[in-house]
């Protein structure tokens, strides 16, 4: 309910911020897991999404850098991140 309340004190634009940056997060969560299961395809997909939604955090470009790091794509690290 607290959540509710400082939330109804946002304007439209604020609350849409905040709420992309939570589902973002999200995002960033499942890529992880998929991360860790070595599905690197698809945790590429979840980073990008968390990156469109939330295109301020770095932590989203440095997740995915890893994903190419891990899949032995470094030149695509220098080109997919530039």
């Amino acid at each position: 309910a607290k959540e509710e309340e400082n939330l109804s004190q946002l304007t439209p634009a604020e609350r849409k911020k905040k709420e992309d940056q939570e589902a973002a997060v999200e995002c960033k969560q499942r890529g992880n897991h998929l991360y860790k299961s070595k599905k690197f395809d698809e945790a590429l997909a979840a980073y990008d999404e968390a990156i469109a939604l939330d295109p301020t955090s770095m932590t989203f470009v440095n997740n995915k850098a890893a994903v190419y790091l891990t899949a032995k794509k470094i030149r695509r690290v220098c080109r997919g991140l530039s």
